[in-house]
């Protein structure tokens, strides 16, 4: 876990405002969360986003979302309902782990 004063530090070396710093902080524990859930054989991690985080760490860019496609050997058949019933199981076992806030 990041402490306050080291998101701030990483915020001041970037040159980027404290809360995009959190809220990539955040996006990476909800990638981490989505990998160990049932979802991660069925979505597929793309998008700018999925460049940074795994390419160019640190030093390309800061996105705001994240972008999944469902796999082609995915047995889910209703993707709406299955991810309105997982992600909030996702968010909530992150909230208990960590001291991040997610709000609904």
């Amino acid at each position: 876990m990041i402490t306050d004063p080291e998101l701030r530090k990483m915020a001041r070396e970037r040159k980027l405002r404290l809360d995009i710093i959190e809220k990539d902080y955040a996006l990476g524990w909800i990638i981490i969360g989505i990998y160990n859930s049932s979802l991660s054989n069925a979505l597929i991690f793309k998008g700018g986003t999925a460049l940074s985080k795994i390419y160019f760490p640190l030093t390309w860019r800061i996105s705001e979302d994240l972008d999944f496609t469902l796999s082609d050997k995915s047995t889910i058949t209703d993707i709406p309902h299955t991810l309105t019933d997982e992600l909030p199981k996702i968010v909530e076992e992150l909230s208990e782990g960590l001291t991040l806030e997610f709000k609904k």
